[in-house]
Parts: structure tokens; C-alpha cells; sequence
């Protein structure tokens, strides 16, 4: 049987899972409501990825012992899911460690071990992870509308009213950015800031730059703040920093039209 899910998005504001269940209909993110710490937090994909994993292996594993006569009271379960780079660079989901634990009655301890060990080939959800899954994508572009499946996602509520400019107290110096991950473009920062005090902001493939052996550097170059694009972190497989102030795309459009006075793009 195949399963269809559809999504709407309202720009940057938030979107609307039309999922379809019975017992959950829809699912409601409302990315507006976050900061960007939250943002570069949220790691949202791997936590449902982690939610499909957890509700159908214990799905599954209650439907057995019912099936094998073994009263159970609870079943607690834990996901853990971790991530690394391949060949090519790109960050994946590599392992998942699933720890469960059943309140079950020690006389029926028999049973219990026969439904465990049939479950140590996991689920329908984690055996196929475990696999592969294989995507076709088809990607168009022209007028948006949603598509007819599941419940209509509501619309999201209005923008609220923007906040008074920030002002970043940089001094004079220029404000820098990159958006690529090439060292070389930190050699050519050394060579145009001179003795210059600047401020730096990091986006797209720059903010591999932000990683603290790198920003160490940029200090004692005489960078005085370092922004960085808060959900340009996750998508790459790293976790906020210290000593960077990370921002949204309005923090950002803010700092280059209206907060700095010299912009300097490398």
C-alpha cells in the first residue's frame, strides 16, 4: 500500500503537513515564532525521521506480545540518530541506536524473549531504513497551489510587525561576506581588511567558516563580530558556536541595506 503525503509552505512563516491519519490529521510548524537559536536547534527532519522510527517499531512490537498473550502495562522507548559526511562531502543520517523497554510480568518472560528476538529484525519503518530508499525527484517551478490530498492547510497567520533595526556597533571597519566554503577567500579578507577593525558575516557555504580554530583566526585578524546564517548550520551538519551571533534572513537583509556602511562581498 502506498502512502501520500502533501505540504504547503507560506514563505519563511511556516508550513502544514497534510498527513491524513486518522489520529493525526495534520502537523502545523511555525517557523516565525522561532529565534534563530531556535532555528539552528531544531534539527526537524531527523527528529521525525526518529518519530516514524520510534512509533512503528513499538507499533509493531504491542501488536506481537498482544498477539503472544504477554499482558504488558508500558513501553518506553529512546532514538538516538547520528550523522556524517561521505565521499562527496554531504552530510547523512548514519546510525540509529533504539532502546525500548517493556513493563511485562517475569512469568511471561518465555514469550517476551520470542517476541524480542522476532524484533530484533525491526520494523517495517526501521528494516527499510536499514536498507535504503531509493527518491525520484520531479521538481517544477511556476504558480503554487495545493494539491488535492489530505485536509486543506490553513492559512498562516500574518507577519508580525518588524522590529526597530539593530544596530551592531561594528566602529567604521567594513562588513565582509562569504558565502563560500574556499579558504583562499580568508586570505583575500587578510590582504583587504589590512589593520582594519570589520565585522563578518557568514552565509550559504560560508559558514564552515565558523568553526572555532577558524574563528580564532578571524579575531586576531581583527574581526569585531561575526554573524552567521542560523539555518545555514544544520543542513551542513554543524551545531551553533560560540563567540558568532547567528541571524535570520531579516537580520540579515538588515545588515547589508541598512546596518552596515561599507559592504565588501567575497
Amino acid at each position: 500500500m502506498g502512502i501520500s503525503l502533501t505540504l504547503e509552505r507560506k514563505g519563511n512563516q511556516g508550513y502544514t503537513i497534510a498527513v491524513g491519519s486518522a489520529a493525526l490529521p495534520e502537523i502545523k510548524i511555525d517557523i516565525a515564532a522561532l529565534t534563530p537559536e531556535q532555528k539552528a536547534n531544531e534539527h526537524l527532519g531527523g527528529r521525525l525521521l526518529l518519530c516514524a522510527a520510534l512509533a512503528c517499531f513499538t507499533n509493531t512490537l504491542a501488536a506481537d506480545l498482544t498477539q503472544a498473550g504477554v499482558e504488558f502495562n508500558t513501553i518506553n522507548a529512546r532514538a538516538d540518530i547520528e550523522k556524517e559526511k561521505d565521499s562527496a562531502l554531504r552530510t547523512h543520517f548514519s546510525h540509529v541506536d533504539l532502546e525500548v523497554s517493556v513493563d511485562a510480568p517475569e512469568a511471561q518472560q518465555e514469550a517476551f524473549e520470542g517476541v524480542r528476538r522476532g524484533l530484533m529484525g525491526g520494523s517495517l519503518v526501521t528494516y527499510s531504513l536499514e536498507q535504503g530508499i531509493e527518491f525520484d525527484y520531479n521538481i517544477n517551478r511556476g504558480p503554487s497551489r495545493p494539491f488535492d490530498h489530505g485536509s486543506a492547510p490553513e492559512a498562516s497567520p500574518p507577519p508580525s510587525a518588524p522590529e526597530p533595526v539593530k544596530q551592531y556597533q561594528g566602529g567604521e571597519g567594513p562588513l565582509f561576506l562569504i558565502t563560500a566554503a574556499d579558504s583562499s577567500h580568508l586570505q583575500r579578507l587578510k590582504l583587504m581588511a589590512g589593520d582594519e577593525e570589520f565585522n563578518l558575516l557568514l552565509a550559504s557555504d560560508g559558514v564552515y567558516h565558523a568553526r572555532s580554530e577558524v574563528l580564532e583566526a578571524l579575531k586576531a585578524m581583527g574581526a569585531d563580530k561575526v554573524f552567521v546564517q542560523a539555518d545555514a548550520l544544520a543542513p551542513r551538519g554543524l551545531e551553533p558556536m560560540a563567540g558568532v551571533e547567528l541571524v535570520d534572513y531579516d537580520r540579515m537583509a538588515s545588515l547589508i541595506l541598512e546596518e552596515a556602511g561599507r559592504i565588501v562581498v567575497l
